[in-house]
């Protein structure tokens, strides 16, 4: 959530993620012509060892299989098809 949504005591961490959507943008712009997409796959809280935390320890949060599936689904697409940005967010959060 933090490359979209800033919180407290997280300006450094929030301003890298939303530099990502940034950074992607522009460079998405400048590869125009070449077969090439990007694509920004920006998953909500995801149940893993980030921040201390255990496996287990967010049971509402999407796990690891969720994000893996949309990066699975973008590599399949056909080289027609850009997805150029995928917000994944728990409905149970």
């Amino acid at each position: 959530d933090a490359d979209h949504t800033g919180f407290p005591d997280g300006g450094a961490y929030c301003a890298s993620k939303f530099g990502v959507l940034g950074l992607s943008e522009a460079v998405r712009k400048e590869i125009i012509g070449q077969n090439i997409t990007i694509t920004v796959i920006s998953p909500g809280r995801v149940d893993t060892c980030f921040n201390g935390k255990k496996p287990g320890d967010r049971p509402l949060s999407l796990k690891p299989e969720d994000v893996a599936q949309q990066v699975e689904h973008v590599l399949a697409l056909r080289d027609n098809c850009n997805v150029e940005t995928i917000r994944l967010k728990s409905t149970l959060e």
